[in-house]
């Protein structure tokens, strides 16, 4: 650019902003030395009577205008264009001017320098020092902007708000008047800069202002304009429908709507403040924050969100990433009837979260509220003191009990679910529900909250009889419903087998937090992922297969093990597990001489190690710790721990495996037994079958190491009924 002309914009910047500017020199026969980039090579530093005029190129990082500890005098520099680089040091006695062109991060202007921001980019991190004059007029300021005791910071615009609520005028255009941000934390100032840009300053975006140095000048607002993805942000009365890339530190303004179309990328740290937000098949990145606003998203995605003062988030569709920091603020609220909610969802006091479809994760209440009729959740849900929960749909339960007076639609009841007790029910959309009160285990934890049950009508229960032999939509089960999970079937993370409800696992996969509520779930093979959860009084019996990391019966509920592999075991309190093996021993003693065979012995020892080998052959090893301590195992000293010796195949009872455990098979066949591992259930599922004869088969000939323990002896057979057992033996089902 000529200098006459860079002349002329500064002269008419003057005449837009006021004194300020004013005062600076533009003239460039005023100084010694002038420096025009390009075509000249940029310094790394000016002294005193130096202009530069920065039209294109670049000015490298810690580039200083001036020099810390002298005296410096007539330093400018013009930013027409161009970019400089990070940690930008303006010393006493220097003047910038930035109408256009970027300023990198961590721009430091320091006492006695002047900063006159009218066009261009200044990065994250700029910091005025007492003693620094800024003004701020136009362009785009990122976050963290500082101003510490003793500058001077005047913002030139108009349409200014403090919290929504516009800043009342004491004079016309030209006046000035002082303000301060409140003191809560988050407050927002936000407004429209004099060259028609939008601007938020809050502790929010990492802003930090002092108070007593923040002034407001008014100004004549360009008219409304077309709005483009090139400009720095839209406000009142501007509708941006965008299929492209805006640019980082995008602003929507008060009054304005933004629609993030197909194709469409909001870039890093949008902001809106007053305005509508919609994404529609588009994505919005990372910092995504947004005042007193309306944000609905019905496809594409948002990467992460801050929702404060009364911000509004409606999800019907698409994802929304939350991260761990996500947070509604303030008096916003999250609406959510579909899509996916990814990370933990933040709920503060004042605002509220409304969940009646979709898939959402991790649901934090600090005071806040929730209400939950539907959907499906793969997170904890855990609520401090001060928040309440409104659960709406039926069949409730709070450790296994139904909770009384909730007979009929409309019904209410406020209950309390305490430290080690578990809720369950189903949702009025007809998906089962169900939340362990323990966050020592990283469960969930809703002791600090109060709960509200609300009784609707629930849709008919689903197929009866379930059979997943590959990956499935089915979530949960039902009363009355029977899933079985065969060959490369699949469970979903998650899953909840409802009260009432059977899960029988030959094979396959189950996914994380697995969460039987007053459900029967055989395990005779497949692998259980992490934190599987047994509540409400269910019964898990577990002949094989194999749990990682976690297995957790809670209050009420029991464990049945004759086989497979549980890696870590989680008995609490009021829990009881029961184990099945042909040999144990304890603290290193071998106690299988001092049991008697098929009669529980009771574990009260703790923090000692108990070993042995189960019923299938499993070796098994567990520390007892008391408590939880990231040990693989914990069993509360009010947990019932039992280890029953148990010969496989001995149906009789007799010691050893023969010819009358064949014939007791027999004559067993087809019939449910009154427990599993009863009588001659020799696989634990609770019916004598083909597989039981099987058992049989191949443990024939195996005793315990002390056969005179056995507690009953049987009468001598025939020879002929022998006869009959070993040709029989040819065949897995009785004739």
């Amino acid at each position: 650019m000529p200098r006459r002309r860079l002349f002329a914009v500064l002269a008419g910047a003057a005449c837009i902003i006021g004194s300020p500017w004013a005062g600076a020199q533009t003239d460039p026969s005023n100084f010694l030395t002038v420096i025009d980039i390009p075509p000249a090579i940029a310094p790394a530093s000016v002294g005193s009577s130096t202009q530069l005029n920065l039209r294109g190129g670049w000015l490298g990082d810690y580039f200083d205008a001036g020099a810390s500890f002298r005296s410096n005098t007539d330093i400018e520099v013009n930013i027409y264009g161009g970019a400089v680089g990070d940690y930008f040091d303006a010393y006493s006695g220097s003047t910038i001017n930035v109408l256009g062109g970027a300023v990198g991060r961590f721009f430091d202007a320091e006492s006695g320098s002047r900063v006159n921001l009218l066009g261009g980019v200044v990065d994250i991190g700029f910091e005025a020092q007492a003693g620094t004059k800024v003004t701020l007029a136009g362009g785009h300021v990122a976050r963290n902007f500082d101003a510490a005791v003793g500058s001077g910071v005047v913002l030139v615009g108009d349409d200014f708000r403090i919290n929504g609520v516009p800043v009342v005028w004491n004079g016309g255009v030209g006046s000035e008047q002082p303000i301060d941000l409140p003191i809560e934390y988050g407050a927002v100032l936000s407004g429209t800069l004099a060259d028609g840009a939008p601007i938020a300053l809050s502790a929010k975006l990492g802003d930090n202002i002092a108070a007593g140095v923040l002034k407001l000048r008014r100004a004549t607002l360009p008219p409304v304009g077309f709005a483009s993805p090139n400009s720095f942000g839209i406000r009142d009365g501007q509708t941006l429908n965008t299929s492209s890339t805006l640019r980082p530190n995008f602003n929507a303004g008060h009054g304005s709507r933004l629609n993030v179309l197909s194709g469409g990328v909001a870039s890093k740290d949008l902001e809106a403040f007053g305005a509508e937000v919609n994404v529609m098949g588009g994505r919005i990145e990372g910092g995504f924050v947004a005042f007193f606003s309306e944000v609905n998203l019905s496809s594409g995605r948002i990467d992460s969100l801050s929702a404060l003062y009364n911000t509004t988030i409606n999800v019907t569709g698409g994802e929304l990433d939350l991260g761990f920091l996500g947070s509604l603020q303030h008096n916003s609220q999250l609406s959510m009837s579909g899509g996916q909610l990814q990370g933990r969802v933040g709920v503060e006091s004042g605002s509220s979260a409304h969940l009646s479809g979709g898939v959402y994760e991790s649901v934090s209440l600090f005071g806040g509220s929730a209400q939950l009729s539907g959907g499906r959740q793969t997170g904890r849900l855990t609520a401090g003191a001060g928040s309440t929960i409104t659960m709406i749909g039926g069949e409730f339960r709070i450790d296994g009990k139904p909770v009384p007076g909730l007979d009929t639609p409309g019904a209410t009841a406020t209950v309390q679910v305490p430290f080690g007790s578990s809720i369950s029910g189903v949702y009025s959309d007809g998906a089962p529900f169900a939340f362990y009160s323990s966050s020592a285990y990283g469960l969930d934890a809703l002791d600090g909250a109060a709960i509200t049950l609300e009784r609707t009508s629930l849709p008919p229960v689903g197929d009866p009889d379930i059979v997943v032999n590959r990956s499935t939509r089915v979530t949960g089960l039902r009363d009355g419903q029977t899933l079985t999970l065969t060959g490369a079937g699949r469970l979903a993370d998650y899953f909840v087998a409802g009260a009432g409800s059977t899960v029988k696992i030959e094979s396959g996969t189950v996914g994380r937090e697995f969460r039987a509520a007053g459900a029967n779930v055989s395990i005779a093979g497949g692998t259980i992922g992490v934190r599987m959860q047994v509540m409400d009084g269910a019964t898990v019996t577990m002949s094989g297969g194999e749990a990682t990391y976690g297995l957790a019966v809670m209050n009420g509920s029991t464990l049945n093990q004759s086989g497979g592999v549980a890696e870590e075991l989680w008995a609490f309190e009021g829990s009881t597990v029961n184990l099945y093996a042909t040999q144990f021993s304890l603290d290193g003693i071998d106690l299988s001489a001092a049991a008697t065979p098929y009669a529980p012995y009771e574990i009260t020892q703790r923090n000692v190690p108990l070993e042995g080998t189960l019923a299938d052959g499993t070796q098994f090893s567990h520390i007892l710790a008391s408590f939880y301590n990231n040990e693989a195992t914990a069993v509360h000293p009010n947990a019932t721990l039992t280890v029953t010796l148990f010969l496989p195949g001995d149906y009789d009872r007799s010691g050893e495996v023969d010819q009358l455990d064949y014939l007791a098979w027999r004559a067993a066949y087809g019939q449910a037994v009154a427990a599993p591992g009863a009588g001659a259930d020799g696989n634990f599922d609770g019916v004598v079958d083909a597989a039981d004869y099987t058992v049989w088969r191949d443990r024939l000939g195996d005793a315990f190491a002390t056969p005179t323990q056995a507690l009953a002896v049987p009468e001598p057979v025939s020879a002929t009924l022998l006869l009959v057992g070993v040709l029989a033996a040819s065949s897995p089902r009785p004739q």
